[in-house]
């Protein structure tokens, strides 16, 4: 099991518009697209700019559920969590985090 230590949360389920699993037009392993708030989107900017090429986790409920690597420095309030996922963690992944909202 893999342990990370956490510091203060950033940014929250509520910049969260939308979340949904599946696989890129170009092929390859199930991922999570998700749509955030303009509020959200100026926040995540910010992050990425501060934690570009660094690993952030993705908490719910002190679970990690996901913990990606930065590697844009902007997101124009979309993104992606890709992983290697089977449809099945992508689906549950995106649900955990619609539900978080």
């Amino acid at each position: 099991m893999q342990r990370y230590e956490l510091g203060p949360a950033v940014l929250d389920s509520s910049v969260i518009q939308s979340a949904n699993a599946a696989v890129p037009q170009n092929g390859g392993a199930w991922q999570v697209n998700f749509t955030l708030t303009p509020s959200g989107a100026a926040k995540l900017d910010q992050l990425a700019q501060q934690y570009y090429q660094k690993q952030i986790a993705i908490e719910f409920g002190g679970e990690v559920l996901s913990a990606p690597t930065i590697n844009a420095q902007s997101f124009g309030g979309q993104g992606q969590i890709a992983g290697d996922f089977t449809e099945a963690r992508a689906k549950s992944l995106a649900q955990q985090i619609l539900r978080a909202r």
